[in-house]
């Protein structure tokens, strides 16, 4: 992976490009697009697999649990970035009046809450949920 992209909206997708095309999108779009979609970062690296080298692989592997790797905060932002378009178009249909929009966003909060408790009295999951 050549170019590191800092500024989260160097990466995202648009102008109708599919956020999971390997052919027409960067590593970097493909890391920070499972970040904001809510994949696993072991699906950016399997979809990165087949164009990398072994070696390559195996960096890109470590570099994704690594905190400090530009990687990592590349999916961090995609993350941060997918959860903020969640929680707008949350509030948005609230907004709206809609009684399920309501519901969906009082579950979303929960979960949240619920991932929040399970990660500071367990240590279990994703620290950047």
């Amino acid at each position: 992976m050549k170019k590191q992209h800092n500024n989260p909206e160097e990466v995202k997708t648009g102008g109708g490009k599919k956020p999971f095309d390997v052919e027409g999108n960067s590593p970097e779009e493909i890391i920070y697009n499972c970040g904001r979609f809510g994949l696993p970062r072991e699906q950016a690296l399997a979809l990165l697999r087949p164009k990398l080298g072994v070696v390559e692989a195996r960096r890109l592997q470590e570099a994704l649990s690594d905190p400090g790797s530009p990687e990592w905060r590349c999916y961090a932002d995609g993350m941060a970035a997918g959860e903020a378009e969640i929680a707008v178009s949350l509030h948005e249909s609230v907004q709206e009046s809609k009684r399920d929009s309501y519901k969906n966003f009082s579950a979303e909060n929960r979960r949240r809450a619920i991932n929040r408790s399970i990660r500071e009295n367990f240590g279990i999951g994703d620290e950047d949920v």
